[in-house]
């Protein structure tokens, strides 16, 4: 892949109780990304360094890795798995995705709606720090209106984070069928 910028992925899920879980992604042969292993739950009690340097670890577990998944089931999904739900529809009622995406220049946070669109982002440059990216979960948990129990950071609407909105991205959540 000579000339082409390599970016990194990871699935993220939160939910309106103040769960978090974090998924590492990998990519297959016909560019699929899927979840590889086993998804982390994050500790309630988090502090917002912990959930950024967790978003850094799992971020570091993005691979290449060739899996057919015309025989994937949903209830392999690892996030899904993670979160000790009975169903994967409860999964999804209860969860909404942040995708996280790492490049050479920038990290950017998506979340998105249970109907796939992208309703909120935040862009912070690719060297931020652990406590940038924690409070950039923060950020999009306290402007969805979900409970968070992280210590507090950043202000909102403070520090290196910019929120721009609606990305218009159309990517949407990693379940596969």
């Amino acid at each position: 892949l000579f000339g082409v910028a390599m970016s990194s992925h990871v699935h993220a899920f939160l939910s309106h109780s103040g769960r978090g879980i974090l998924a590492a992604v990998a990519i297959n042969d016909a560019g699929i990304r899927y979840e590889p292993g086993p998804a982390v739950m994050l500790p309630h009690s988090s502090s917002i360094a912990s959930i950024g340097q967790a978003v850094v670890d799992t971020l570091s577990r993005y691979c290449h890795k060739d899996r057919n998944l015309r025989d994937y089931k949903k209830t392999e999904w690892p996030a899904f798995r993670a979160s000790g739900l009975k169903s994967v529809r409860a999964f999804e009622q209860v969860f909404r995705y942040v995708a996280v995406e790492r490049d050479a220049s920038r990290l950017t946070l998506t979340r998105f709606e249970q109907d796939h669109a992208a309703i909120d982002t935040v862009h912070f440059p690719a060297e931020c720090s652990v406590e940038d990216i924690g409070s950039g979960f923060m950020q999009l948990a306290r402007r969805a209106g979900w409970q968070t129990s992280a210590e507090p950071g950043a202000s909102p609407n403070g520090g290196p984070a910019k929120p721009s909105g609606s990305s218009g991205a159309s990517e949407g959540p990693p379940s596969v069928s």
